[in-house]
């Protein structure tokens, strides 16, 4: 009567462990690319400096999973509406103005 039970849980925990074993992909499977929006214009220096060596830092370091998307001067979006944009996920990275009106943020 044991031995009823025993056997088909062994089964399904068997079945289940498949499920964890550790499978190589393509580094193209594996790739992401970020969506980064400034409100500030393509020429600034935070975009120039600051900005494109953050973009080569971050593909450096993951040798070139990750790629970061950047669109300058509120193409994506109005400087107002920089953390709608992070809340509906239509861009992952922003660099924001520090003065947000304070409805977004109590």
């Amino acid at each position: 009567m044991k031995y009823k039970t025993f056997i088909p849980l062994c089964a399904v925990g068997m079945v289940s462990l498949l499920g964890c074993q550790n499978v190589e992909t393509n580094a193209e499977e594996r790739s992401e690319t970020l969506v980064l929006t400034s409100f500030l214009p393509p020429m600034h220096s935070q975009n120039t400096d600051v900005l494109s060596a953050f973009i080569e830092e971050v593909e450096a370091a993951t040798d070139g999973r990750v790629s970061i998307d950047v669109y300058y001067g509120d193409s994506l979006g109005a400087a107002d509406y920089q953390y709608d944009m992070a809340v509906t996920v239509r861009a992952i990275l922003l660099l924001v103005c520090m003065g947000t009106p304070q409805v977004f943020f109590p």
